[in-house]
C-alpha cells in the first residue's frame, strides 16, 4: 500500500496550487484595479466587504500566526451564522417590501454573500472536524489524512476566492469581456492568410 504523503503526490499538490495561485493572483490584481478605477465599484456599501476580504487574502499568511482553533473555528462559524441571519433579514425584507428594484439589489447581494459562504462552508468544515478529530481522538489515518491533504486543502479557498468575487461584480466583468473580446478579434485578425505581392 502506498504511503500518502509520497514524492509523486507533493508534486501534483504543487502543480496544482501552482495552477491555481497564477489565476489568483491575476484576478486579484484586476479586481484591485477595478475596485481604483471604478467609482461605482467603490460606492456600493456591499462591495466594501469583497475589498476587505480580498485584502485579507492577500496578508492571510501573516494573520496565520493566531491561535488556529480560536480563529478559525470561530470565525467560520460567526461567518456562517451572520451570513444566515443576513439572507434570513433580506429574504424577510423582501415578504414586507414589494419594490422590485430594491430587491433586485438586494438579490445580487444574497446570491454573491451566498455562494462566499457556502464556499467557505465547503471548504472549512471539512479542515475543522479533521483537526478535532486528531486533537481529541487521535486516530493514524484522520490524522495522516490531515497532514497530507487538508493541509493544502485550505489553500484552494484562499487560491478561488478571488474567481468567486470576479463572477459576483458585474461592473467588473464587463471591461474583462469587453478585453477578451478585443484579444480574440486582434488574433483572428492575425490569422488571416492574405496574397502577398510579388
Amino acid at each position: 500500500m502506498a504511503r500518502i504523503g509520497n514524492p509523486q503526490h507533493e508534486s501534483i499538490i504543487f502543480i496544482v496550487l501552482l495552477s491555481l495561485m497564477i489565476p489568483s493572483v491575476l484576478c486579484s490584481m484586476y479586481l484591485f484595479y477595478q475596485f481604483a478605477r471604478l467609482r461605482v465599484l467603490r460606492v456600493r456599501v456591499d462591495n466594501h466587504i469583497v475589498l476587505l476580504l480580498l485584502i485579507i487574502n492577500f496578508i492571510q499568511r501573516f494573520l496565520g500566526a493566531m491561535d488556529w482553533i480560536g480563529n478559525l473555528t470561530i470565525t467560520v462559524t460567526i461567518s456562517i451564522l451572520g451570513s444566515i441571519l443576513l439572507v434570513i433579514r433580506v429574504i424577510g425584507k423582501r415578504l414586507r417590501i414589494v419594490h422590485n428594484f430594491s430587491w433586485r439589489r438586494n438579490r445580487r447581494m444574497v446570491i454573491q454573500l451566498l455562494s462566499i459562504s457556502v464556499f467557505y462552508i465547503i471548504i472549512w468544515v471539512p479542515i475543522i472536524v479533521c483537526f478535532l478529530m486528531v486533537l481529541y481522538a487521535p486516530n493514524p489515518i484522520v490524522l495522516n489524512l490531515s497532514v497530507s491533504y487538508l493541509n493544502y486543502y485550505q489553500y484552494i479557498c484562499m487560491l478561488l476566492y478571488p474567481l468567486i468575487c470576479l463572477t459576483g461584480l458585474k461592473e467588473a466583468q464587463k471591461p474583462l469581456k469587453q478585453q477578451f473580446y478585443r484579444w480574440a478579434m486582434f488574433r483572428t485578425n492575425n490569422n488571416r492568410i492574405q496574397p502577398t505581392g510579388t
